[in-house]
């Protein structure tokens, strides 16, 4: 199992593994916690999506970087 730590500012906020076409995001601090178990399709994608939820820029996440099968929280698909 492949699994890669995301971080925000420092700091550990979730991790990643590797599924057989995405790659799901689990996670370990509260404030991302509206991401986990989302599939994103790269572990790049995943970090951009945590840092722009922490950033408070909700809006503008490529859907292309949500896996197809991931359902994005009401507030990041607008």
């Amino acid at each position: 199992m492949t699994r890669h730590t995301i971080k925000f500012a420092g700091q550990p906020v979730g991790i990643v593994v590797a599924e057989e076409n995405s790659f799901k995001f689990i996670a370990v601090k509260y404030p991302v916690w509206e991401l986990d178990k989302h599939q994103f399709t790269s572990v790049e994608a995943a970090q951009e999506a945590v840092k722009q939820l922490l950033s408070g820029r909700t809006s503008g996440i490529p859907r292309s970087a949500v896996a197809a099968t991931a359902e994005l929280p009401q507030r990041l698909s607008a």
